[in-house]
């Protein structure tokens, strides 16, 4: 075992238990109080569970030591198998000696995160976006783009190596997460690894399937960090990059609704449509790829939305998963067809209703990707944000978005909502005319659920939520985009 009092003055003891040459050998910890004869217990366990007992290509992983490493941060030393071990015990083959890994330990937030590779040492360089044919380059249920199939533990930090994926001049890379089968309520948070953030992208409730976007700042090493909150199958589809030799610059535009069915007739189940962009208003004839929203509703049985151009084919991976209980909102950047058009196309019978939000072309803004950095909290900071009201939140200035900023992209997450509704995100000094509003997420009672935005800045350098029904508004921020 070992002790050892964390940064915030917590003295917390380390132990394994189980047998040590079987698969089943994890970690543990407790808070302990004050050191000193008695027969009271001095230390609590902090959970049911092992705090770690697998990550990728490790098993059995015990016998942690943490000690302070090189400027002062804590390192966590512990052994383990090369690879998982079937059941039962093996010890003779070279590929199940144990092996030793230290590990950066992180405190954040309340919780002790496990974190190897370094991080970047701050704000990307500015890099146009290359908008990329959607792949899969994670799935934890098949074992692709990790070391095998299966559930990644809470708690848990997967590094997602980009590097065969993307060029060295990639800033950033546009991913859409997708949350599967959980076993309990949590979240995901993806960031350029080093200290993982006090921020989340995805939100799901246990058993539920959930996509959102998100915009990550990659390390210098082009990976990716992806901290589970709890068990759970994970998904990552590669959409998009940042790239200082890419051409395609962003222009943020207010919110504006560009398609809905509700209004003609539904998508059937396996149908394709056809929706003309570029050359409507607000995207001009020369957008190549466009940033949406795009929701599903009213649907038959549960079912997911792909959204490709229309000149290419339908890549296997999709962009929104939904049930037939609420409304299923995600965003996206879609590369446009050369007449200015966008497919989308539904598993199941639903409704598709689509909201722009900008657009990408030969000018524009080049985007900045940070470290993602909570920039409002009404939990914190005031009461709940209470039906039809607007929140203004400033989104430059210190340890915010610089001075010129055009455009920021924010995870907007909605949670202790009261009643059925959605959250809206626009510039203050440009709000939409009363029947022109759009949404970002769609939201029910109790639910916590999570949207990326990509939201112009207004003159005052705010941007204002709307909000339907009374909930605490939460806003992280993962870049801007400036001239």
């Amino acid at each position: 075992p070992s002790l050892v009092r964390l940064p915030d003055g917590t003295l917390t003891l380390f132990y394994s238990g189980n047998q040590w040459v079987s698969h089943d050998y994890a970690t543990g910890t407790a808070v302990c109080s004050g050191l000193g004869f008695t027969f009271a217990p001095r230390c609590t366990r902090t959970g049911p569970g092992p705090y770690v007992n697998r990550r990728a290509g490790r098993g059995g992983i015990g016998g942690m030591t943490v000690a302070p490493g090189p400027g002062g941060e804590l390192l966590a030393v512990s052994h383990s198998w090369a690879a998982h071990l079937p059941a039962g015990y093996n010890t003779s083959t070279p590929s199940n000696q144990r092996r030793m890994t230290a590990e950066r330990l992180h405190q954040v937030d309340g919780r002790l995160v496990l974190s190897g590779p370094p991080g970047p040492a701050g704000p990307a360089p500015a890099a146009p976006y290359l908008p990329r044919e959607p792949q899969r380059v994670l799935d934890t249920r098949d074992g692709q783009g990790t070391t095998g199939a299966r559930y990644l533990e809470a708690g848990e930090v997967l590094v997602l190596d980009l590097s065969t994926k993307v060029p060295a001049t990639t800033t950033a890379v546009v991913v859409n997460l997708t949350v599967i089968g959980p076993a309990r309520s949590g979240f995901v948070t993806a960031f350029p690894c080093g200290r993982p953030p006090d921020a989340s992208n995805v939100n799901a409730a246990a058993g539920a399937v959930i996509a959102d976007l998100a915009t990550v700042q990659v390390s210098p090493e082009r990976k990716v960090c992806l901290y589970a909150d709890m068990p759970t199958h994970l998904a990552v589809d590669l959409q998009g990059t940042y790239d200082t030799t890419a051409t395609s610059r962003f222009t943020g535009v207010a919110p504006t609704r560009v398609h809905d069915t509700r209004t003609a007739r539904r998508v059937e189940a396996g149908e394709t449509i056809r929706v003309p962009v570029a050359g409507r208003a607000p995207i001009p004839a020369g957008a190549d790829a466009v940033a949406v929203n795009l929701t599903a509703t009213n649907a038959d049985i549960g079912g997911w939305l792909t959204a490709w151009p229309c000149s290419g084919t339908r890549p296997w991976v999709s962009n929104v998963n939904y049930g037939v209980a609420s409304p299923s909102p995600n965003a996206a950047i879609v590369p446009l067809a050369d007449d200015g058009s966008l497919c989308v196309y539904a598993l199941t019978a639903t409704e598709v209703v689509i909201d722009v939000f900008g657009y990408t072309s030969g000018s524009g803004g080049a985007f900045t990707a940070s470290t993602p950095v909570r920039i409002h909290d009404s939990r914190t900071t005031g009461a709940m944000v209470r039906a039809g009201q607007t929140v203004a939140v400033p989104v430059i200035g210190p340890d915010r978005a610089p001075a010129g900023t055009t455009s920021v992209v924010l995870t907007l997450t909605a949670t202790q909502v009261q009643a059925f509704g959605w959250v809206a995100a626009f510039p203050c000094s440009s709000p939409p005319t009363p029947g022109a509003e759009t949404s970002n997420l769609n939201v029910r009672a109790g639910e916590t659920r999570a949207v990326h935005v990509t939201v112009p800045v207004g003159s005052d350098g705010t941007v204002c939520l709307f909000t339907l029904s009374p909930a605490h508004l939460i806003v992280d921020l993962s870049g801007s985009f400036g001239p």
